[in-house]
């Protein structure tokens, strides 16, 4: 019914934007009304439902599912508004949710003969399809088998092991078929008769090889095999794929090589190899996939640079896991023809010599050549602690000042450097970089303060973590300036991280003092952390920390800190015994959850009195035993793992 409704509906009604703030009533809305939806938000909405997204894959599949249909253009847009308009597309989402076919998949299960979207909820005792889709021609367009939620978090496969060769005879109007995480060891010949596939997903099945056969699918758009750990080879003929956009083969481990023929997918798009640690080499005339956007090689140990004559690959956005070697000098000069690159990531960058070379060309920076990017990412990797002591600091901050990347970029991450200090673009001139709204910096051993991070006005995301030697928060941090614009902030394996100081001088100052708004704010394993002085306004509050200091009447910062309505989060706090009540100053809590803190023994009396307290979460503390009464009594209350805990 909803395919039909959807099918013809009429655009010209209302505007989307009115349309987004209409009212609804859940238990009075007219039918006929799902007839004014526009028809590309309605269809979004239709997949959306067909294919929620869970958590492993996000909303990968979905993606995936709407770009097979041709709906992928302005779907950026739909995404942000389902989080804009959340109460409008909840509603939609209800009344999708009360007609949608729901069935748990069973050898007796059938399917109306009209439906041509099904989605089956497999189990982990599911051991075979449906009888009725091998014994009579069916016009199924889409077929998803999804697994159930908890097989989907202890990530096991269910259990069907093969596909009747009379079933793909079947379905042959079949465009998006969805087989992840089954167990099915090969694909029947009949795969070649779908002819209409669009969409092809095997990932995490237990597949050796793809039959020649699925080269006579002439219209498939998308095929992933990810986390196809079995699977040794492709079909030597995949270049008949001819309208293949998409192909991912990420966490194929077994895989050693790609066919010659992969170099004759002129259309392809996407080429995700991460993970495939065996694979050795790329196919020769591998540059003569001119319209490849986006490569992904991350943790592919035996591939190293770029391939040859990549001037060709003119339209590459994204380049990830280039393995550098050489000097400077030899990266520049291999990445020069790539001039539209948007995002590139580095990794290998302690192989990178300082090498000077007279002849070299005019540039000698990444932003003399990449104008256009906007995310990077800079990655040595050290075996031990023993590797980045021996570094040398003068190689590692030549290569970073060499590698500096244009004013206009957003993001940018930082692993495993070796260095002390930061200067050049990094230090001094942060300044300069105002697009920049993420920054990591992550296991950065040597370095003993922080990079003047404040100066960034645009600055939405900051993470660091693994830095060793910081025992202090400071003015060096702010660089006089204030953090107006930051929305979450993660301190992370700070092992000496003592002080959080508030600046002696920033660019404003409210008329309360000086103060950071936050959506999130994290202190992960800082178990030194003893003093916390600026104001800060805090919507989410997450501690994993061993810190006994912070659980003491000694601590009484937790009064610069203001969560109200918001959710405070502890994880692993093994010291925690009980919330102190210096807590309160907290303001009025929406959520608590409280995850293996094995030592906490009941929840603080005073936790009831928070007024706009919705939710508690408490997982796996084996010691606590009582919750106050106004707590008990609550709707949103989830306990587990905690045997002594009696309601």
């Amino acid at each position: 019914m909803l395919g039909s409704l959807f099918r013809y509906t009429k655009a010209s009604w209302l505007p989307e934007e009115q349309l987004s703030r209409v009212r609804m009533d859940d238990h009075r809305i007219n039918w006929m009304f799902l007839q004014y939806i526009p028809p590309r938000l309605a269809r979004f909405n239709l997949y959306r439902w067909l294919m929620p997204p869970d958590h492993i894959s996000d909303h990968g599949d979905l993606l995936s599912m709407l770009a097979a249909e041709g709906l992928s253009e302005g779907l950026q847009e739909y995404l942000l508004e389902s989080q804009t308009h959340n109460d409008f597309y909840e509603r939609i989402g209800n009344v999708i949710e009360r007609c949608r076919f729901t069935m748990r998949v069973g050898q007796d299960s059938t399917f109306p003969r009209q439906c041509l979207h099904v989605h089956l909820l497999v189990e982990s005792q599911t051991s075979a399809f449906p009888a009725a889709l091998s014994k009579k021609e069916n016009r199924l367009r889409t077929l998803v088998l999804r697994r159930e939620e908890e097989m989907i978090l202890k990530q096991r496969s269910c259990g069907i092991t093969s596909i009747p060769e009379a079933m793909f005879a079947n379905l042959t109007h079949l465009r998006i078929l969805y087989l992840g995480a089954t167990s099915i060891r090969q694909l029947p010949r009949t795969i070649g008769m779908l002819l209409n596939l669009r969409l092809l997903n095997l990932s995490g099945a237990h597949v050796q090889a793809l039959p020649a056969s699925l080269c006579n699918l002439r219209q498939l758009q998308i095929l992933n095999v990810a986390w196809c750990e079995k699977l040794r080879k492709l079909p030597g003929r995949i270049h008949n794929l001819q309208s293949l956009q998409f192909l991912k083969l990420a966490f194929c481990a077994s895989l050693r090589r790609l066919p010659e023929s992969t170099t004759g997918l002129v259309n392809l798009r996407e080429l995700d190899l991460e993970g495939c640690h065996g694979l050795l080499e790329l196919p020769e005339g591998f540059s003569n996939l001119t319209k490849l956007a986006n490569l992904n090689m991350l943790k592919c140990g035996s591939l190293t640079g770029v391939p040859h004559r990549t001037q060709q690959m003119s339209n590459l956005r994204k380049l990830s896991g280039y393995a550098a070697t050489g000097s400077c000098i030899d990266i520049i000069s291999e990445l020069r023809t790539l001039s539209n690159l948007e995002e590139l990531h580095l990794q290998n960058l302690e192989a990178v010599s300082n090498q000077e070379d007279s002849t070299a060309p005019t540039p000698s920076k990444l932003q003399d050549i990449l104008g256009k990017l906007k995310c990077l990412s800079l990655q040595w990797k050290w075996w031990n602690t023993d590797d980045v002591e021996a570094a040398s600091e003068a190689i590692s901050l030549q290569v970073l000042e060499n590698l500096q990347p244009d004013t206009c970029l957003r993001k940018l991450e930082i692993t495993c450097y070796a260095g002390k200090e930061f200067r050049g673009w990094i230090g001094e001139g942060v300044r300069y970089f105002q697009n920049l709204n993420e920054i990591k910096l992550v296991n950065l051993r040597r370095c003993e303060t922080l990079p003047p991070l404040g100066q960034l006005r645009n600055l939405k995301i900051l993470e660091m973590s693994g830095m060793d030697l910081v025992t202090v928060v400071d003015d060096a941090f702010y660089g006089g300036s204030d953090f107006e614009m930051l929305e979450k902030l993660i301190f992370s394996e700070m092992p000496r991280l003592e002080e959080w100081l508030k600046p002696t001088v920033v660019s404003y100052v409210h008329r309360y003092g000086f103060s950071i708004r936050l959506r999130e704010l994290a202190l992960i394993q800082c178990p030194k952390l003893r003093k916390l002085e600026p104001q800060l306004y805090v919507d989410r509050l997450n501690i994993w920390s061993n810190n006994e200091m912070l659980w003491t009447s000694e601590f009484l910062d937790w009064k610069h800190i203001n969560a109200g309505y918001g959710e405070l989060m502890l994880v692993g706090c093994q010291e925690l015994r009980c919330l102190p009540q210096e807590m309160r100053y907290l303001g009025d809590l929406k959520r608590l959850t409280v995850i293996s803190c094995n030592e906490l023994v009941s929840l603080p009396d005073w936790l009831p009195k928070s007024r706009s307290l919705e939710t508690v979460i408490i997982s796996s503390c084996v010691e606590m035993s009582s919750i106050p009464e106004g707590v008990e009594q609550l709707r949103g209350l989830t306990v587990n793992g905690c045997p002594k805990l009696r309601l």
